[in-house]
């Protein structure tokens, strides 16, 4: 009897199961991938305006061709002003940001508003919405319509 049992409570779940959709995360852990990358995004643009006017300083000593000549005097600024430091810091900034950025996109939006960020991120050209995050956005959309639709009926 055991055994029927479980076969039949398998085979009853197991469709419903499958047609249910992913679960949104809970806000708890979206606000918290939001926070930490709205303060990744913070410390990446200060390190990128940092670099911006350490590069403004050396075009105005070197010249606009600054990247390309490399002379000892430029070397020498580069090495006293923190130039390549400032640069390899964005780089780094940017790539946490960036991966932080897409953990966020592909977390499954718990709200309106997670899913109004994801839409605005592959409408404005910024980022390169693959078809995993698209599908990722409508799964999104249609779970949220989905409660909106039942809460309007209550």
């Amino acid at each position: 009897m055991t055994d029927r049992r479980s076969f039949l409570t398998t085979a009853l779940i197991a469709p419903v199961a499958i047609a249910v959709p992913a679960m949104a995360a809970p806000i708890s852990t979206w606000d918290n991938l939001m926070s930490a990358y709205l303060r990744a995004k913070a410390r990446s643009d200060a390190a990128d305006a940092q670099h911006e006017r350490l590069y403004a300083i050396g075009v105005s000593q070197f010249g606009q061709n600054m990247p390309l000549k490399r002379s000892p005097e430029e070397l020498a600024w580069r090495e006293s002003s923190g130039i390549n430091e400032a640069a390899h810091r964005c780089d780094a900034l940017a790539n946490v940001t960036s991966d932080l950025h897409a953990k966020l996109v592909r977390t499954p939006a718990p709200h309106a508003a997670a899913l109004l960020f994801k839409l605005e991120w592959a409408l404005d050209g910024e980022g390169e919405p693959f078809v995993d995050v698209s599908r990722v956005i409508v799964e999104d959309a249609k779970r949220l319509l989905a409660t909106m639709s039942g809460e309007a009926r209550k």
